[in-house]
């Protein structure tokens, strides 16, 4: 104890409440006769049918868009419209963002280049910030143009339906 100072008395310690908890649990058991583990079982039980029969309701409301997706032509153009509008939306975040930073990047070197009296870094600078909303468009075109043919490659595939595994055993 002497050479392991306050660890040595906080691990102690700990021992200590972990017997302590463990005796308390221990009794606890023994009193209720059983009791309190059927009532734990039964809670279990409960809550995991709960969550079987809402996981089981994710997969029918699942397969009825899949069915849906895989019989209509139409279904399956607004699906594939939504995520092209999704992910062109979340695109142009993306590229707006670059180039805004692009910009500030451009500004940063310019007045550097200013405070600095070097020429090449102002050029540098303001290159960088010219050219950062031609980037981005490049970007944008470039992000529309392959959502938009994975959305046509999409609306000629089919979906598989989800199918719960059985319980092994």
């Amino acid at each position: 104890k002497a050479q392991t100072g306050e660890l040595g008395q906080l691990e102690e310690e700990q021992m200590k409440a972990e017997k302590e908890y463990q005796t308390a649990l221990a009794a606890l058991f023994d009193m209720t006769g059983g009791n309190f583990e059927k009532m734990k079982s039964r809670v279990s039980i409960f809550i995991k049918r709960g969550l079987t029969a809402l996981i089981k309701g994710i997969i029918d409301l699942a397969n009825y868009i899949i069915e849906a997706y895989n019989k209509s032509a139409t279904f399956r153009a607004i699906w594939n419209g939504i995520q092209f509008v999704f992910k062109s939306t979340f695109a142009f975040i993306g590229n707006l963002f670059t180039a805004f930073i692009d910009t500030l990047k451009g500004i940063g070197k310019m007045v550097v280049g200013i405070f600095t009296f070097d020429f090449d870094e102002i050029a540098d600078g303001f290159e960088k910030a010219a050219f950062a909303i031609p980037k981005m468009i490049h970007a944008q075109a470039k992000d529309m143009s392959r959502y938009l043919d994975d959305a046509v490659k999409a609306q000629n595939s089919r979906m598989t339906p989800i199918t719960p595994m059985t319980p092994m055993g």
